[in-house]
Parts: C-alpha cells; sequence; structure tokens
C-alpha cells in the first residue's frame, strides 16, 4: 500500500524502538533500572465524513489489544469488490467491497511491519499460512497467509436454533492443524494490514468469508486512561468505543462451539 501526501519528515522522527515509560525497579543488585514496554509503528489511513483520506503514523505499546487491531491480513490478500478482487495493500478507504450486506465502502486501513521471527524478543502476533482448498474448493484460493488478529466466519449447522445462529467467528489459530492451516515463521519482515467499516461486517479474503475489525462487545481488559485514549486515537474516524458498533455475528472458539453444539 502506498499512504499518499505523506511528509518526508513524519516518520523519521519514529523509532520502533520507542521506549514507554515505566516506574523505575531495582534490581537484584540493588541498582535502578527501567523496565521498557516494546512498542510498534503503527500506520494508519481513513476516510473522514466530508470523504477526504487522511493519514496518520504513531508509536504506540506492542500490546496485544493494539496489535490486533493491525493484524488480520497479510500483504497480498485479496479482498472481493463488486469489480474483482483487490490486493490489500492497493485497496484505499473509500473503495467498495463485498460483505453480506452488499456493497459498502472501507472506512479505515491499519498497517503494522511485523520483525522477522528469529528476531523477536517481544513476542507478538502469530502467522498462519492458510493453504488453497483448505475449507473447500477455492476456499481459499489461492494460499492465503492471515495473522492472530483474523477471525473466519464457521457455520455449525446444528446450531441453527440456537440464539447464537448457525454462524460464529473463530480465531484462525483454532483451525491451526499443521496441514491445511500452519503457522509459519518467516525469516523476513512481514506486512500486516487490518480494516474496518462504518460497521462490523464480514467481507470475502481469497473466498473466505473473514471479519472486518472490531474490539470486541467490551474492551480489552487493561485499556483505560492514556491507553484507551492511545487506542482510540489509532481511530480517527470515531469518537467513543460505542461507535465501533455491534458485533456481526458471535464470537466463540471452536472448543466452545463443540461444548454448545453437544447440547444442541
Amino acid at each position: 500500500m502506498t499512504y499518499p501526501h505523506r511528509p518526508a519528515s513524519q516518520a523519521a522522527n519514529l523509532r520502533l524502538d520507542a521506549p514507554v515509560a515505566r516506574p523505575w525497579t531495582v534490581t537484584p543488585q540493588g541498582h535502578p533500572a527501567r523496565i521498557m514496554q516494546p512498542s510498534r509503528r503503527y500506520e494508519v489511513l481513513w476516510q473522514d465524513h466530508n470523504g477526504s483520506l487522511a493519514e496518520l503514523t504513531k508509536v504506540a505499546p506492542a500490546m496485544p489489544a493494539f496489535e490486533t487491531a493491525f493484524t488480520a491480513f497479510a500483504r497480498g490478500a485479496l479482498i472481493a469488490t463488486p469489480s474483482g478482487e483487490v490486493a490489500i495493500e492497493d485497496l484505499l478507504p473509500g473503495t467498495l467491497i463485498q460483505t453480506r450486506l452488499g456493497p459498502l465502502p472501507v472506512r479505515w486501513i491499519g498497517r503494522i511491519t511485523l520483525p522477522p521471527a528469529n528476531l523477536k524478543q517481544d513476542g507478538g502476533p502469530d502467522i498462519f499460512r492458510v493453504s488453497a482448498d483448505a475449507f473447500g474448493p477455492q476456499r481459499p484460493a489461492p494460499d492465503l497467509v492471515l495473522c492472530s488478529g483474523a477471525r473466519l466466519v464457521h457455520r455449525v449447522a446444528r446450531l441453527a436454533a440456537q440464539r447464537t445462529g448457525p454462524d460464529l467467528l473463530v480465531p484462525i489459530a483454532d483451525f491451526a492443524d499443521g496441514v491445511h492451516v500452519t503457522q509459519i515463521n518467516p525469516m523476513s519482515s512481514v506486512t500486516a494490514y487490518h480494516l474496518a467499516l462504518d460497521s462490523h461486517s464480514v467481507i470475502e479474503v481469497n473466498r473466505l468469508a473473514v471479519e472486518t475489525y472490531h474490539p470486541g462487545s467490551h474492551l480489552p481488559e487493561g485499556l483505560t486512561g492514556d491507553l484507551l485514549r492511545l487506542f482510540l486515537s489509532l481511530f480517527p474516524h470515531l469518537r467513543e468505543p460505542s461507535d465501533f458498533g455491534p458485533l456481526a455475528l458471535p464470537r466463540l472458539g471452536l472448543d466452545a462451539i463443540d461444548d454448545l453444539a453437544a447440547t444442541a
């Protein structure tokens, strides 16, 4: 993805390893030391309500609450639009994409660069390769690389009469079996993306049904005060957490679905 109109000096002043202030502690030797919270550079491109494109780059903590908002699709993922598939890196806010409710415009795109696995010392999102036809003919097509922030639509016919309904959102990690969905450790950096619409939606990525970004029914634990304000600043098109709206489908892990299906 190319972000237009970026001042050349904007990114130059940002450091991927910029420390986040933490209280002083004491080492076993009695010398003071600072606990350094790993951080990442988060890039955002969005469309405001006047239809104009805008962008920002911020350094923020490498916390799951932040990383999940930016790590669903790796570069090369194909997003279905009314005029055909578009690679995620070529997508722009305002572009109509296919959803379960028909074509809707993208409002927000987040991007992050994940370091190679052999250099990661601070954990970080997992990365998975979904082999072509893993979930049926041309689902996906071709192979698809997803990160741990992705959730797939999983249909359980036995739950059709349940309050949840038959369609549920399941984290990609739950499908990892080492054959069809494999966790991988790339030796080079991976550019990951997520996107959001005006409301939580289900879209087609490499012909798989996948959700757009939503923080969940409740904001992640620990997001309060300054951290919450920093988190929300990455979504300039919103004012309050409630602006994310309701979830399009319930979220459950495969184990919880199996337990629920057993009682259906």
